[in-house]
């Protein structure tokens, strides 16, 4: 057999060998490119830097462009479909807005330094500079090594953002976490930018080395143990829902990465489910799983993040439509928002586990009974809903005779002894009795009603008073059968 020529050789062997990594870098961009819509702004940088530095070496190129063509090739529906849409997209996001470029550098710089929004690093202009100054030495460093690895590094930390800031104008959806492709690149400007210190003065890249270990330490300890910096304390998440949560009633988390954070650590016996409706209409889930099915007492709503603020998401809207809410909490700052709503609210005879109360006013409306979640408290919360405590009321209703009128409201306050109001209800509209108006229930049936006292979080220490009454819509106290303005229901202790 003729032996084939040395070139045809060595060009056979080349291509060999490279077509696994073409292979490999393929999947990775895929892999990017999934886990995130934007990581394709990292993918325009690099396909921008590996052109320019190989424009004398066609065949790179050329391998390149096959790969990325062949990358492409599952993305084309999606590409179809934003191009549909983009044309007539409408922000619907309260939550979100315009950040223009030096608030969008900043809070990158804080993301990835301190692991803090921008709302905890505004008054710190020195950590917008300490960014500067590793990406600018960083940057220095390689480029002093070889002009592509200058390249390289310049075009992917700064291509993503400098391809996103235009789109932002008419997609205002910016946030640190889509631009995430570019910490790798911070850190590795960081690791030059210690390696030229070094070079100038070794001292000089140990101080600088400390400094950024300190730093990183600091924010990583912080983020664990702080509420205000956490992204998703399940672990405390499931510990207010064991507390609250009846064996009757379900626990719906809207993405899987709630699920199991909640199934996780959540050791109560309400069931869990997923929501797997359609998040822009929610109304067939909420009755399959709650009322046709399995006809649940409450509905306890968790999201996390965006779906806890974004109003095209529905299902805390939808939610709210269907169920009159009766409490929400929002630990780590808001991240995490745990709603509850009442889906069964009426009751044939007062619940076993409510101490029982007899008092009837005279526009035709009694109170038989309450529950309170706790009687023993501190006067401030740093974690579910800062800076106050909250006391979690249930109270029964029932008509105790002819009702005089339907135009009441009533309130739930905590006093001291000579009668200071030192805590008083949220109200919630529209209430279970806005809904639900007593003129229309029959003799006999118990509805109940929920409200969070929120206190005063310079409440002192000592013994108080949970008292309960009505006002109508003059604001005028509704008197009792019994003379009385108020129901007293039990003693309140705050504690340190």
């Amino acid at each position: 057999m003729r032996a084939l020529p040395g070139d045809f050789q060595s060009s056979r062997t080349r291509a060999q060998r490279a077509w696994p990594l073409w292979l490999g870098y393929g999947i990775v961009l895929n892999l990017l490119g999934y886990s995130h819509f934007f990581g394709a702004f990292t993918i325009a940088a690099q396909g921008f830097a590996l052109v320019t530095t190989y424009l004398k070496q066609p065949r790179v190129v050329r391998s390149y462009v096959v790969t990325m063509v062949i990358v492409a090739l599952p993305y084309i529906p999606v590409v179809s479909f934003a191009l549909r849409i983009l044309p007539n997209f409408q922000m619907q996001d309260i939550s979100k807005g315009f950040v223009p470029l030096r608030l969008m550098l900043h809070e990158l710089s804080s993301e990835y330094i301190l692991r803090a929004s921008r709302l905890y690093v505004e008054h710190m202009p020195w950590l917008l500079a300490y960014g500067l100054i590793v990406v600018l030495l960083g940057g220095f460093r390689a480029w002093r090594q070889d002009w592509r690895k200058g390249l390289w590094v310049t075009s992917l930390l700064i291509l993503p953002i400098a391809i996103f800031y235009p789109i932002s104008f008419r997609v205002p959806v910016f946030s640190p976490k889509y631009l995430s492709a570019t910490f790798l690149i911070f850190t590795l400007c960081l690791g030059l930018a210690v390696d030229q210190l070094a070079r100038w003065w070794k001292p000089l890249a140990w101080v600088g080395l400390a400094g950024v270990v300190a730093l990183n330490g600091w924010a990583n300890v912080r983020i664990l143990t702080d509420p205000t910096f956490q992204r998703g304390n399940w672990k405390v998440a499931a510990a207010y829902l064991e507390a609250h949560v009846e064996p009757g009633d379900a626990i719906i988390g809207f993405a899987d990465y709630i699920h199991r954070g909640i199934n996780r650590y959540y050791d109560g016996d309400a069931p869990v489910y997923r929501f797997k409706g359609d998040a822009y209409a929610p109304e067939e889930f909420y009755r399959d799983v709650l009322q046709n099915n399995n006809d649940h007492h409450t509905l306890w709503l968790v999201l996390h993040q965006d779906q806890a603020m974004a109003p095209q998401n529905q299902l805390r809207e939808v939610a709210g439509t269907l169920y009159p809410q009766i409490t929400g909490v929002y630990p780590n700052n808001g991240r995490i928002a745990i709603l509850g709503y009442s889906v069964r609210r009426q009751h044939g005879a007062l619940p076993s586990y409510a101490l029982p109360v007899g008092a009837a006013f005279e526009n035709g409306l009694a109170l038989v009974g309450y529950t309170v979640d706790a009687t023993e408290l501190a006067a401030t919360d740093n974690l579910l809903h800062p800076p106050s405590n909250w006391i979690h009321v249930t109270t029964y209703w029932q008509r105790s005779g002819e009702l005089t009128s339907d135009d009441f409201t009533p309130y739930i306050h905590m006093v001291d002894a000579p009668g200071g109001v030192w805590g008083g209800e949220l109200q919630r509209a529209p209430t279970v009795f806005h809904r639900d108006p007593v003129s229309s229930w029959d003799r006999g049936t118990i509805v109940e009603a929920h409200y969070d006292v929120n206190l005063n979080p310079a409440t002192p220490t000592g013994s108080y008073r949970l008292v309960i009454g009505l006002v109508d819509g003059n604001g005028e106290a509704i008197p009792m059968t019994s003379g009385s303005s108020e129901v007293d229901l039990t003693e309140i202790r705050i504690i340190e």
